[in-house]
């Protein structure tokens, strides 16, 4: 079965993530989701094994306080890489928490294949379904044999790690719907 571990730990990403959820579900039902999120992606299929709630804060004083129960997180989450063995991590916003989780990706598994989510704050999230469109893609693509869109195949060209960063052209993710 395949297994794919996403981290989300704010709101939008949380968005971003359920959506991902349900295209992967409609695509291949059988694939396991398992990681952190919010609300949304529990309801969308994904076993958290995390809730962003307890690590969603904002600002240096908050974070400090929190440092307890990031590490919990980052704990849990490492756990998941090295003994459930994902064949995707698919990091979603959140970077000062999801670059750390990356490298231990890196060192956990190095065959493990890591795609970036990312929306680049709030200003742009009227892109945000062109970049669950080229997550889908992405996903579909590697993980089940689906043909590639053109921005993915020029992703792979780029240096590691495979991503694509925003802001996009508005409209482009709707003519990847399948």
């Amino acid at each position: 079965m395949r297994r794919i571990l996403l981290s989300a730990g704010e709101a939008s990403g949380d968005r971003l993530g359920a959506g991902l959820a349900r295209a992967i579900r409609a695509a291949a039902p059988d694939v396991e989701l398992v990681g952190m999120g919010g609300d949304e992606m529990a309801e969308a299929g994904v076993r958290l094994v995390q809730h962003a709630s307890e690590v969603a804060v904002v600002g240096i004083v908050e974070v400090v306080r929190h440092l307890p129960a990031i590490k919990r997180a980052m704990d849990r989450m490492t756990r998941v890489l090295t003994e459930e063995k994902p064949d995707l991590f698919v990091p979603i916003d959140f970077p000062d928490f999801n670059f750390r989780l990356a490298a231990r990706a890196k060192k956990a598994n190095r065959g493990i294949c890591r795609f970036e989510v990312h929306s680049d704050g709030h200003a742009l999230h009227q892109h945000r379904h062109e970049v669950l469109a080229l997550a889908e893609d992405f996903v579909l693509g590697s993980l089940f044999g689906h043909s590639y869109s053109r921005p993915v195949e020029d992703a792979f060209a780029a240096p590691p790690p495979l991503g694509l960063r925003m802001p996009l052209a508005a409209g482009f993710g709707q003519s990847l719907r399948r």
